[in-house]
């Protein structure tokens, strides 16, 4: 959605523009890092079968993207 992007820009630059620093992990590293939190999500929903789905779900989707 152009809204969504136009305000993640947005934000960016406000950060740097206060001083803050946009850093970018190595590739090994960020891959590393997704391969740990990729489940969280399930992880933490075990207990709520409903909320379980749904989070199998949205992953799915983005997967597809």
């Amino acid at each position: 959605m152009p809204f969504t992007s136009d305000f993640f820009v947005a934000q960016r630059k406000k950060w740097v523009a206060s001083g803050g620093e946009l850093i970018s992990l190595p590739a090994a590293d960020e891959s590393a890092m997704i391969a740990k939190v990729s489940s969280i999500g399930s992880d933490l929903s075990q207990s709520q079968p409903e909320l379980n789905q749904a989070i199998k779900l949205v992953f799915a989707a983005a997967r597809k993207k």
